[in-house]
């Protein structure tokens, strides 16, 4: 699973078997219930992780008895996740399928599943940060019967910008406000290598990241060789993106588009893009994006 192996600690003294010898471990946070024993014959974590993930609910009555403890409720469901890591992934997907349909049947506790979503498994700081549960879960709450429809909604678009937005998957083609490289359009940027730079109001380090990236002398000889091209993309009033255009470094391509239909949970939002308009990376530090242009730059010049 593409879940961060970053385990609780009740999580990791449930998938160490019983028998192996470890150090004394902190007392465990407070949890909804007395988590199921998993039988002494699963010996290897995967198998462990497997039956955890398949039976930590069992007990609890998700469909008719409101959650009220939200902190131990918090610590479960983080539980639940830290067990992802090891366990089988038709596992996990049956597991949440099973989840969903339970816990759909009762609107309270399927909002807090709902928040746990996105304050653990949507958010890039958790350690249980993953795109590919967050679209399970979704997929599944917008298959349930009894959902609200405004909620589905919701969770359908934001799995919608994740698989958008996934790394190795291809931007839609949009079209170009200015272009020194005379291209109508993204896709009329011939260069090996393209480099998406959202901006944001009132963003400081996306100010800075900018300044830096313009700076760039190896960045400035790759354009010139039409090895890269650097888009800055705005969103919002395109009216409004006039004033800022004589503001743009000089060699770099300006975009106005519907900017809701790209990641942005980390700021800057950079992704970089190879010659068919694949998303290779995103979200890069400025210091690492400098380092492998300098690099490419160096290579060339050999």
């Amino acid at each position: 699973m593409k879940i961060r192996n970053i385990f609780t600690a009740a999580a990791l003294a449930v998938v160490i078997a019983a028998g192996s010898a470890r150090a004394a471990e902190p007392a465990a946070p407070a949890t909804l219930f007395e988590y199921p024993s998993v039988p002494d014959k699963l010996t290897k974590p995967a198998m462990r992780a497997n039956f955890m993930v398949e039976h930590l609910w069992d007990k609890c009555d998700l469909e008719k008895t409101a959650v009220t403890d939200l902190a131990a409720f918090h610590n479960t469901f983080t539980d639940y996740l830290s067990f992802f890591a090891l366990a089988d992934k038709a596992v996990v997907e049956k597991s949440i399928k099973k989840y969903v349909e339970r816990v759909a049947k009762n609107p309270t506790n399927l909002n807090l599943t709902v928040g746990m979503l996105h304050s653990d498994v949507l958010n890039l700081r958790s350690q249980y940060c993953s795109d590919e549960v967050y679209t399970m879960f979704a997929d599944n709450i917008a298959a349930a019967k009894k959902v609200d429809k405004a909620l589905k909604a919701k969770l359908q678009a934001q799995a919608a910008v994740l698989a958008n937005s996934a790394v190795g998957a291809t931007v839609a083609d949009f079209p170009l406000r200015q272009s020194p490289a005379g291209a109508a359009s993204l896709y009329g940027l011939t260069a090996g290598t393209t480099i998406l730079f959202f901006n944001s109001d009132g963003c400081v380090d996306c100010s800075i990241y900018k300044v830096r990236l313009s700076a760039s002398i190896a960045a400035s000889s790759l354009i010139k060789e039409g090895h890269l091209r650097i888009v800055s993309v705005y969103g919002g009033d395109p009216a409004a993106v006039e004033s800022k255009l004589a503001t743009e470094p000089a060699d770099w391509e300006v975009a106005c588009i519907d900017t809701a239909a790209y990641d942005q949970r980390l700021r800057p939002a950079v992704y970089v893009l190879d010659s068919d308009k694949k998303i290779t990376t995103k979200f890069v530090d400025i210091d690492s994006l400098l380092r492998a242009i300098e690099s490419v730059a160096q290579a060339n010049d050999k």
